[in-house]
């Protein structure tokens, strides 16, 4: 009966059901495939977004800061100024001329602990008890001249 036609034989219920049932397999197994595929994009696509919004905030942030720092540059400019008139040697010869002290004589350079800076530059390295000295001697000379000089207390000699 089905002789020279491509089926040979006839096929039965139980067989197409099997068939039908592995392409529907297939097919449920390449959805999953997708499925899984496309949480899986959906994921990374987040977590992209994420961080595309912690850096814009980052660079706001930083940006908001430099604006602040040049217009506390620009508030203090002028005391920068201020203080660098104050500092002038003119100034300061005046001063201490109106004060009464005795200008034009050589800089003095303030000792320093050779256990505190040994490589300070602009003061001479003294050791602790060559500084107790000075300070003894200082404050003696400070006395007879009636002159209140709190170095022995202000350094913790007595």
């Amino acid at each position: 009966m089905l002789e020279g036609t491509s089926i040979s034989r006839p096929v039965g219920r139980t067989e197409a059901n099997g068939a039908i049932q592995a392409v529907q397999s297939g097919v449920n197994t390449a959805l999953l495939l997708f499925l899984l595929l496309l949480v899986a994009v959906s994921a990374l696509t987040c977590l992209y977004v994420y961080q595309v919004n912690a850096i814009t905030k980052i660079q706001n942030e930083t940006w908001y800061t430099q604006q602040e720092i040049a217009r506390l540059d620009l508030e203090t400019a002028p005391l920068q100024l201020e203080l660098a008139q104050m500092q002038a040697p003119q100034v300061i010869d005046s001063e201490s001329a109106e004060l009464g002290m005795k200008t034009g004589g050589p800089a003095l350079r303030a000792p320093v602990l050779a256990t505190d800076a040994p490589d300070q530059p602009g003061g001479d390295v003294f050791s602790a008890p060559m500084l107790r000295t000075i300070v003894e001697w200082l404050s003696a000379r400070a006395v007879r001249a009636g002159v209140q000089l709190p170095l022995s207390s202000v350094l913790g000699y007595r």
